[in-house]
């Protein structure tokens, strides 16, 4: 009887144990799931669609999550302009400012695709307005601001877009020109230099740079460009009229550019929006030890970053000096992403009329 009884309370003791342990597995996972469901939810991703419209190439970086979370999804849409290679800006950086909220329209003008121009000649700015156009008659996108982003020879274009077209609500431009220049060529080439952009079929004025030489070991591409800052005749041709530009200017630039020193250049764009009666209308930022190329978000880029930027020319690799320093680069890369945040929460968020009214009060008190 007593062996009974141990036989049926084993049993029952290691059934109880095996019960416990089932249950705690059980439970075990459905936390898993929970905490994995949690994070899902919290998560963000973004989808990249390509975008092959008849007279449009680019990719769409939108940012999607994992749930019903939309709370941190933003009404402004960025059109991104690379710079002197016309494909794309850095993916990784565009996934981590779509992250942000962003959708954002990777827009090629030069380069791959084959069907777009291969360099920097005369490529139409009505290419743009086709891309702003397409966007805004998007569905999603019919009541969003639309913001350019541009960096370098992309930067040119913004701001010559903004001053022919109205149909835009801010421009970020990196390391910014105040004039046009042309494609970047070598005394190899017996083709003579042209405009880089035209307009309603017309080549536009541009600067006359001369053809850098090959000899050079590493070239200080702005010695090419300045000097012609201070030809009046050249300058007033070649200048990009950005009094006409409506919309809200953010200027970036490197004190220590070596391209076409930029920080001089924006101060340039600056001057004379003050002289039109629009100081409101620019905020211009300048960062120490910074030369030409410091765009980047999320993780740290250094070919982002980096003093020399090897192109090749006519067969020949050359070598151009982009200034500052890898400090100084990722320093300014930081301070800028900062500045971008700042103006897009004030494209998403305008001040209020009673907002205005109370700072007329003041100011007449």
């Amino acid at each position: 009887m007593a062996g009974r009884v141990f036989l049926s309370h084993f049993f029952i003791g290691q059934w109880s144990l095996f019960l416990y342990h089932g249950y705690m597995k059980y439970f075990g996972v459905l936390l898993l799931l929970l905490l994995a469901g949690g994070c899902k939810k919290k998560r963000p991703n973004v989808q990249v669609i390509p975008i092959q419209q008849k007279w449009i190439k680019g990719k769409l970086f939108k940012k999607y999550w994992i749930g019903q979370d939309t709370t941190s999804a933003k009404k402004t849409v960025l059109i991104t302009l690379s710079g002197l290679d016309g494909g794309h800006l850095p993916e990784k950086s565009l996934r981590a400012l779509a992250n942000q909220g962003y959708d954002i329209l990777s827009l090629a003008y030069s380069a791959p695709p084959a069907v777009l121009p291969n360099t920097f000649v005369e490529i139409p700015i009505e290419y743009l307005a086709k891309a702003v156009s397409w966007l805004k008659n998007q569905r999603k996108y019919k009541k969003y601001r639309v913001v350019l982003l541009g960096v370098s020879k992309g930067a040119e274009l913004a701001l010559l877009y903004g001053s022919h077209y109205h149909d835009i609500d801010g421009i970020i431009a990196y390391s910014p020109s105040c004039v046009l220049l042309p494609a970047l060529s070598s005394v190899k080439s017996s083709i003579p230099n042209r405009s880089p952009w035209s307009f309603q079929y017309k080549p536009l004025p541009f600067v006359p740079v001369k053809k850098v030489e090959t000899s050079e070991k590493s070239i200080t591409y702005k010695n090419y460009v300045i000097p012609w800052l201070s030809d009046m005749s050249v300058f007033k041709q070649a200048r990009i009229p950005v009094e006409r530009i409506d919309c809200p200017l953010l200027l970036l630039a490197g004190k220590d550019d070596q391209m076409w020193d930029a920080a001089k250049m924006s101060q340039l764009i600056q001057y004379k929006m003050e002289a039109s009666f629009k100081p409101q209308k620019v905020t211009k930022v300048t960062f120490e030890k910074a030369g030409h190329r410091f765009f980047g978000f999320g993780e740290a880029l250094p070919e982002y970053t980096s003093t020399i930027w090897t192109k090749t020319l006519d067969g020949q690799p050359l070598q151009f000096k982009q200034g500052g320093t890898k400090e100084g680069n990722l320093k300014a890369m930081l301070g800028a992403r900062a500045r971008v945040k700042e103006f897009l929460y004030k494209i998403e968020n305008p001040p209020s009329i009673d907002s205005l009214d109370s700072k007329f009060r003041n100011l007449n008190q």
